[in-house]
């Protein structure tokens, strides 16, 4: 039989039910899973994030033990299901709030999905607790995000190099193994701290400046002098990048530091050894100039006593010479064949004598002549000047091959003398030859513009004596078979080496000779 009370609690069931269905709805539009259980964990609720979550929801007549199998909650990493007794809903059911992160549903289709779930208890008017709220999110792109980031940490630990994270204010929040190594600060004692503080950094410019840079730029480079947990100062090469939140915003600055300590004391060693060499440098260069100087005024004196003496004895050896002569005219009857033979042999000593102080002079006269550099046809040269040895020595057939078109920058006249000089030789060394051959000829060389030779078939040398054969007074052959003073090649080099070249000799004794010469206008003195 009814009563007054009935239609009142009818109402307020409606109302109640009312208020649910609303509640219902508003957590229906929630982006976080949520459902409630009855004590005991049997499942009462669940919002449409929740049942996309779990693939389905409520499933009546459950209790807490059979939870993890139904809704397939395992945990994270492992094959097993989650234990009922750590289930964030359960402990809600028995007052505990409680935050788990280590929970994985694992769907038909093979698909994982790692949640983050809150658990709550909601307590009736008797301090009871009538129902627990778990809400619950998808947290596949933090861990994945989350393994990014330790991927990228293992990276960064593997480097040989400094590396460390600290925030706008300076602390440090990261610290790789590369920097426990260079600085001697294990991870524990460096994080937490301010970086410029711990390591005693000296910038070459104001801080300030240095971060406004990096952070106007996203980078800065440089050099900086730290001080290592020993003591010890080190200079680093260091690179700074900012590192922005997905606002754009300053969350700190990564540095990469490189010791580069030995390097720079390695470069300060070089400029120290550097600035010794150039003194030392600048000292033998004056020496070097000095010596010159010497060299050069010693050699003048030497070309002046040359001359000197050459002209000066010219005068004695011609009366001796005179005097030779007078006696065997005037008193020849008087002397005896053998004092004939004396006097015979005065006059060919002198006039050897005067053929020698000759070359000398002419030696002394090709070291200190004023060059005039033209260009000269040295195959016109060597033409007239056989033409000249042939006119002299009618009776000799020599066979003589020039090279047309041969030319060179040269002092046509001291050129001319040089070739002379090779030209008398080859003529002179090649007259014990019925068919005598003399040829002038160009050839390639690497170091000289033009390089010139003269090749003969005569009497040749021995190469063993080849350093002899530029040498003053030298001689290779007998003076009775082959006469001359020995100072005609001397004569020669000295020439080729005012013209900036150099001169050799290739022969074997009855084979012949060839005498090599380069010019080079370039280094003419």
């Amino acid at each position: 039989m009814a009563t007054e009370e009935t239609p009142r609690r009818y109402a307020a069931e409606l109302a109640a039910r009312e208020s649910e269905n609303l509640l219902f709805r508003f957590l229906d539009a929630l982006p976080v899973g949520v459902h409630i259980t009855l004590p005991g964990g049997r499942p009462y609720y669940f919002n449409g994030e929740a049942k996309r979550l779990l693939g389905q929801g409520v499933r009546p007549g459950i209790g807490a033990g059979e939870l993890a199998e139904t809704y397939g909650a395992f945990l994270a990493g492992t094959d097993q299901l989650y234990p009922a007794e750590g289930m964030a809903t359960v402990r809600a059911g028995l007052g505990q709030p409680s935050h788990v992160d280590d929970m994985e549903i694992h769907k038909p289709d093979g698909s994982v999905i790692p949640l983050e779930v809150w658990g709550q208890p909601v307590y009736g008017s008797g301090r009871q607790v009538d129902y627990a709220i778990a809400a619950f999110a998808d947290i596949s792109e933090r861990r994945a995000s989350e393994k990014t980031i330790a991927d990228q940490a293992a990276l960064l630990e593997l480097a040989h190099d400094a590396i460390f994270v600290r925030d706008p204010d300076g602390y440090i929040t990261f610290w790789n193994k590369g920097a426990e190594h260079t600085y001697g600060f294990t991870r524990t004692e460096a994080v937490g701290q301010v970086s410029h503080d711990l390591l005693r950094t000296r910038f070459p410019e104001p801080l300030p400046g240095i971060e406004a840079a990096t952070t106007q730029r996203n980078r800065w480079d440089g050099e900086l002098i730290q001080r290592c947990a020993d003591g010890r100062t080190i200079v680093v090469e260091s690179r700074w990048a900012a590192q922005r939140g997905p606002g754009g915003s300053l969350t700190g600055f990564m540095e990469v530091n490189r010791d580069v300590t030995s390097r720079k004391d390695a470069e300060r060693e070089m400029l120290r050894k550097s600035d010794e060499i150039r003194a030392m440098n600048a000292t033998l260069e004056a020496r070097v100039r000095e010596r010159t100087v010497h060299l050069e005024r010693a050699n003048k004196n030497l070309g002046d006593f040359t001359y000197s003496a050459a002209h000066n004895l010219r005068t004695p050896l011609r009366a001796l010479s005179g005097f030779a002569e007078v006696l065997v005219e005037e008193y020849g009857d008087r002397l005896e064949e053998t004092g004939r033979g004396y006097a015979a042999r005065i006059q060919e000593a002198t006039d050897q004598m005067a053929a020698v102080l000759d070359d000398l002079l002419h030696l002394s006269q090709v070291s200190r002549a004023d060059m005039n550099l033209q260009d000269v046809d040295l195959s016109a040269e060597v033409t007239a000047i056989c033409d000249g040895l042939r006119a002299r020595d009618p009776g000799r057939h020599i066979k003589v091959t020039i090279q047309d078109g041969v030319r060179a920058v040269a002092d046509r006249s001291l050129i001319r003398t040089a070739l002379e000089k090779l030209l008398e030789n080859a003529w002179k060394f090649t007259a014990g030859r019925e068919q005598a051959t003399i040829e002038f000829a160009a050839t390639a060389v690497d170091d000289a513009p033009l390089c010139c030779y003269v090749r003969d078939n005569g009497a040749g040398f021995d190469p063993a004596y080849t350093g002899k054969l530029f040498q003053p007074f030298q001689r290779l052959h007998d003076a009775s078979e082959f006469p001359g003073t020995g100072i005609g090649l001397a004569s020669f080099q000295r020439i080729i080496d005012r013209h900036g070249g150099r001169t050799w000799a290739e022969g074997a004794v009855g084979v012949g000779a060839t005498i090599y010469f380069t010019l080079d206008a370039e280094n003419a003195q």
